[in-house]
C-alpha cells in the first residue's frame, strides 16, 4: 500500500508532503493580505475576451 501511495504521489507531483498546509491556506499566519477577509461570499462573473 505504501509503495502504491508513493508511486501515485510521484505520478501526480504531490511530493514533498510537508506540514505547512495551514500556512498555505491561512494568509494571516504568514503576513499575506487576505482578499476574502471579512467576506462571506464571492460573486464571479464570466466575461468574453476580445478576439
Amino acid at each position: 500500500m505504501q509503495k502504491l501511495f508513493l508511486e501515485e504521489a510521484v505520478k501526480y507531483s504531490v511530493l514533498p508532503i510537508d506540514a505547512s498546509f495551514l500556512e498555505r491556506i491561512n494568509a494571516s499566519l504568514v503576513g499575506r493580505p487576505d482578499l476574502m477577509a471579512g467576506r462571506t461570499s464571492l460573486t464571479v462573473q464570466m466575461h468574453r475576451g476580445v478576439a
